[in-house]
């Protein structure tokens, strides 16, 4: 039996606590053993193995937008892209090509075993845009879903320049690959809110 449908729904779980926004089809949709290789197909919902979600970007990306000249955008086309085999270089340059016919913001990849070498170097040649790593043994559990973890909530933007305001720079750190800033797709700076039973806790995003 595959573990291919709980990956795909831990990963949808995961872009719904990001708060991504989901297209209509993708909104009730549900791999299953019975449509596995059609979900891997040319056509559907997930045309070789991709979809397709939106990232709200903030006000302030917008208005450096407008500031430098740009074209501003509500939001951010992410790409996710589930791959079932390793990926070596003729995978790695199938996915760019892809890619750049989708033209995505931001691409997140579920790999079901290690990129190759050479496939790792393809894609750092060929990327320009943030991409994400995570293989289908990270993505079996949910991260954040556990008893023992507390709940995690990143900052607003103005909460945070509130938060510093009031009590400096002097934040715990968490790091950048940490399981929770990973899952949540935190950015060095950022802070998470951290709930445990009665009281509060913040860390800071750390590089």
């Amino acid at each position: 039996m595959s573990s291919f449908p709980i990956v795909f729904q831990r990963t949808l779980e995961m872009l719904r606590a990001r708060k991504y926004v989901f297209p209509t089809k993708l909104q009730t949709y549900r791999v299953t053993e019975d449509n596995i290789e059609e979900f891997f197909g040319d056509e559907g919902v997930g045309c070789k193995g991709y979809i397709f979600v939106r990232e709200k970007r903030s006000k302030r990306k917008r208005r450096k937008d407008l500031k430098n000249g740009k074209k501003t955008k509500k939001y951010n086309k992410v790409m996710v892209s589930f791959q079932r085999e390793k990926m070596g270089i003729t995978g790695a340059k199938a996915v760019v090509k892809d890619m750049e016919k989708y033209n995505p913001d931001r691409i997140i990849f579920i790999i079901g075993a290690k990129l190759t070498s050479q496939g790792k170097a393809q894609m750092k040649s060929s990327v320009s845009i943030d991409l994400e790593l995570f293989t289908f043994d990270e993505m079996r559990i949910n991260a954040v879903n556990h008893r023992l973890v507390p709940r995690h909530e990143l900052l607003t933007e103005k909460e945070t320049k509130k938060l510093i305001s009031n009590v400096g720079n002097k934040i715990p750190g968490i790091k950048r690959t940490d399981v929770i800033s990973k899952y949540y797709c935190g950015k060095p700076g950022q802070i998470f809110r951290i709930y445990r039973q009665k009281e509060l806790y913040y860390r800071m995003i750390i590089r």
